[in-house]
């Protein structure tokens, strides 16, 4: 079965190993603990493996932000990157964190991630911030009827209808690194979060929908900068967010 993203090196494991550490480096990463597992074993058990390590590999700003989304991903804290020698020309690199998706990017590349791309189904994208008549965030077209997640975790501040502009829309005040407020607009319903409960990343809030002042099936999705939506805060772009929401989620 496999349990891990994995890359395999066509180079000896002590250079591999000075290769990781490097690239690890390179990414932000520090190693908080090192683990000699052939040496564990010949030790512990008296048996005789292949050279093994186990590096505990941490970005601190990527932990802090997904510990702020979700504080159980402490159990999964520090990211273990295994490095083991195959045939003493080769070692493969192994890690049970997700790896970039990019076509022949950096095999060292891991990142955590604390966002979900809000649309669950097929779907492009409309106009985005301005649009040459004041439009203040990003349309995203789907089906009427899709589920609508929560993009990041927060606290629900406010849950209204709005005739002639948004239609049922939710806001939530996220929290976290960025904190601010995110908006959904044009839901097909009311949503059943209701105000000063806690939502979590990915959790249903909602059902794509086009009420309020709409003419197709979409979730306008709007991002405010701290203190939040009409709070003090100012509308931000929140195209580059979706998108790469949109890339691994």
């Amino acid at each position: 079965m496999d349990y891990t993203l994995s890359t395999t090196l066509a180079l000896p494991y002590y250079e591999a190993v000075n290769a990781t550490r490097k690239a690890l480096d390179k990414e932000g990463f520090g190693i908080l603990t090192e683990i000699d597992l052939a040496a564990t074993m010949k030790a512990k058990l008296g048996v005789n493996l292949a050279p093994w390590v186990i590096l505990g590999a941490c970005r601190p700003q990527l932990a802090h932000e997904a510990l702020q989304v979700d504080p159980s991903i402490a159990s999964v804290l520090p990211c273990n990157v295994v490095v083991r020698s195959i045939d003493g020309r080769r070692a493969e690199i192994a890690t049970s964190v997700r790896k970039a998706k990019k076509k022949g990017g950096n095999p060292f590349r891991f990142s955590i991630y604390g966002y979900k791309f809000p649309v669950r189904g097929p779907h492009t994208y409309g106009d985005g911030l301005g649009a040459g008549r004041g439009h203040q965030g990003q349309d995203i077209l789907a089906d009427c009827g899709l589920k609508i997640v929560a993009a990041r975790a927060g606290t629900v501040y406010y849950n209204d209808y709005d005739a002639g502009g948004a239609g049922n829309y939710l806001v939530i005040n996220t929290k976290g690194p960025g904190d601010g407020s995110e908006v959904y607009m044009h839901m097909i319903k009311p949503s059943p979060i209701k105000v000063g409960e806690k939502v979590k990343t990915g959790q249903k809030i909602g059902i794509v929908g086009t009420t309020g002042h709409s003419t197709a099936c979409h979730l306008h999705f709007e991002r405010w900068s701290a203190p939040g939506w009409y709070q003090g805060g100012t509308i931000l772009d929140p195209t580059p967010g979706l998108k790469r929401w949109d890339s691994y989620s």
